[in-house]
C-alpha cells in the first residue's frame, strides 16, 4: 500500500491556513465540542480545504502518514474531532484506516503526555501549541507565552490515569497561559476523541522510531540549505542546534536579520522539517496539495525534490465540497480510474481522474438524486393529467392537450439531455487533464 506524507498537514500550515479562513476568537475551544460547530456550520471553507486535501491525498496514495504533533497540534484535525476527520474521508470501519499515525509512545494518549512534558513527565516542556494559539488574547507574545510554561510542575499529568490525560493537559495549559477555566474544553474533548479513535482501532498507529539526531539534524541542514533562503551557515546554526521545533521558532525570531528574511525562513524550515520527517517515516512521496489553486498552478513555491509530489486544481476544491457519502461512492464508481492514477500518475490517468470526480461533484448525493426524479415524476404526472382533463372539454381544441403533453415531455427528457450535454462537454475539455496538475520531483 502506497504511503505518503502531506505538506499542508503539517501543524503551522494548519494553523495558517485556519487564521485565513477564520478569525482568532477567545471562545474557539470553549465548546463542549470544541470548534466542530464552526467549521460544520454555513461557513464550509474550512470543511472545503481541509476535505480536498485528505480525500486529494487519500484518492492518491490510498494511505496518509501523520507524526502525533501534526494530529494532536494540527487546528483542523482537532476541530473536526477524529468523528468529523473521518466522516470527511467516508471510510467504512471494514476498510484498513487511511490515517496511519507515527508516535513517540505505544498509544496516542501515552504520546500526548509525552509531548507536554519533560523526559521525566514530572514539568511542562517549552511548546509552542498551533492549536491553542487562536485563542490566546490579541495581543499576545505566542513565544514570551510558552516559554512561561517551561518547567511548571506537571504531576498532575504524570499522575493522571488512563482518560484523563487530555483534560489535566488543558487544565494546566489554562492556569500557565492565565486563560478562564473552561477556554480549552472543547480542545480536551478533540483530543479524547482521536484517544478513543486509537483505542477502537479506526486510526492505525506505528512507533515514530526517529534516526539518531545526528542523522536527522544533517538531513534538516541539506534540506534547509537547499531552500535558498540566502543566509550563510553560520548564521542557520543557532536554528540546527536546537532540540526541537518550538525552540527552532524562537531561534529565528532572535536573529538579527530583517522581517521578510524571517519569514522565508520560518517557511523554510517548516519545508525542510517535513522532509526529513517524511525520511525518516519512510514515506513512498510527500504530497503539497493546493485546494485554492483552481488553474493548474504549481504549489510547490519552488522547485520539487526526489519523492516529491504537487497537487493542484478545481479537484481537490470539488472534492472537499463532496458529502461523505457522495465521496464514498465516487471511490467505490472510480475505483479502476484511482487504482490507474496511483500506480502512473500521468497525464492519461490524471484526465479520467479528474472527469469522474467533476461528474460526482455536479450529480450530487443519491438522496438529491431521488428527489429531483421523484420531483419530475410528480410533474410529468400532473401534466399528463391535464391534458387528460382538458381533451375531456369539448369547447376546447386539441392544441391545449398537445401543450400539456409537449409539456410533460420536456420535463422528464429535458433533465436528462442536459446530463447528457454535460458528460459530452466533460469529456471533451481539453483542460481536463489539468484539472488536477501533479508535478513529480
Amino acid at each position: 500500500m502506497a504511503q505518503s506524507m502531506v505538506f499542508n498537514l503539517d501543524s503551522e500550515v494548519q494553523l495558517a491556513k485556519w487564521l485565513e479562513l477564520h478569525a482568532a476568537a477567545p471562545d474557539f475551544w470553549a465548546g463542549p465540542c470544541g470548534a466542530l460547530d464552526t467549521v460544520r456550520g454555513d461557513d464550509r471553507a474550512a470543511q472545503r480545504w481541509f476535505g480536498g486535501v485528505l480525500r486529494t491525498g487519500v484518492l492518491f496514495a490510498q494511505q496518509l502518514i501523520l507524526t502525533d504533533a501534526q494530529l494532536l497540534d494540527g487546528v483542523f484535525f482537532q476541530s473536526f474531532t477524529a468523528q468529523g476527520t473521518l466522516e470527511l474521508l467516508g471510510m467504512p470501519l471494514s476498510e484498513r484506516p487511511a490515517l496511519r499515525i507515527y508516535t513517540r509512545a505505544a498509544t496516542i494518549e501515552e504520546s500526548l503526555r509525552r509531548f507536554a512534558t519533560t523526559a521525566d513527565g514530572r514539568r511542562l516542556r517549552f511548546v509552542i501549541w498551533s492549536s491553542v494559539l487562536p485563542c490566546l488574547p490579541e495581543g499576545t507574545d505566542p513565544g514570551c507565552a510558552f516559554r512561561a510554561l517551561e518547567g511548571r510542575p506537571a504531576d498532575r499529568v504524570a499522575d493522571a490515569p488512563a482518560g484523563t490525560v487530555a483534560h489535566e493537559i488543558a487544565a494546566l495549559l489554562e492556569e500557565g497561559l492565565g486563560l478562564t477555566r473552561g477556554t480549552l474544553r472543547g480542545l480536551a474533548a478533540a483530543w479524547q476523541s482521536w484517544i478513543d479513535a486509537d483505542v477502537a482501532g479506526l486510526v492505525e498507529t506505528a512507533p515514530l522510531e526517529l534516526p539518531d539526531r545526528a542523522l536527522f539534524e544533517s538531513r534538516m541542514r541539506r534540506h534547509l540549505s537547499s531552500e535558498g533562503v540566502g543566509l550563510p551557515h553560520d548564521t542557520l546554526r543557532p536554528i540546527h542546534e536546537q532540540p526541537d521545533r518550538s525552540h527552532a521558532r524562537t531561534a529565528i525570531d532572535d536573529l538579527e536579520v530583517d522581517s521578510e528574511q524571517k519569514r522565508r525562513l520560518h517557511v523554510a524550515y517548516a519545508d525542510a522539517y517535513s522532509l526529513a520527517l517524511s525520511e525518516s517515516c519512510g514515506a513512498d512521496v510527500w504530497l503539497k496539495i493546493d485546494a485554492a489553486d483552481t488553474d493548474g498552478g504549481d504549489t510547490s513555491g519552488g522547485p520539487l525534490r526526489a519523492g516529491q509530489l504537487a497537487l493542484a486544481g478545481a479537484a481537490t476544491v470539488q472534492l472537499g465540497d463532496m458529502t461523505p457519502a457522495r465521496f464514498q461512492t465516487l471511490r467505490y464508481e472510480a475505483r479502476d480510474a484511482i487504482a490507474a492514477w496511483q500506480e502512473r500518475a500521468d497525464p492519461v490517468a490524471t484526465r479520467e481522474i479528474a472527469y469522474q470526480v467533476r461528474v460526482a461533484s455536479e450529480r450530487g448525493d443519491v438522496r438529491s438524486q431521488r428527489q429531483a426524479v421523484r420531483a419530475r415524476a410528480l410533474m410529468v404526472a400532473g401534466l399528463a393529467l391535464v391534458a387528460f382533463v382538458l381533451d375531456l372539454v369539448p369547447e376546447l381544441d386539441g392544441r391545449w392537450t398537445v401543450l400539456s403533453l409537449g409539456a410533460a415531455l420536456l420535463v422528464g427528457v429535458l433533465p436528462e439531455a442536459v446530463a447528457s450535454w454535460r458528460d459530452y462537454r466533460n469529456l471533451g475539455d481539453g483542460r481536463l487533464s489539468s484539472v488536477i496538475k501533479l508535478t513529480k520531483g
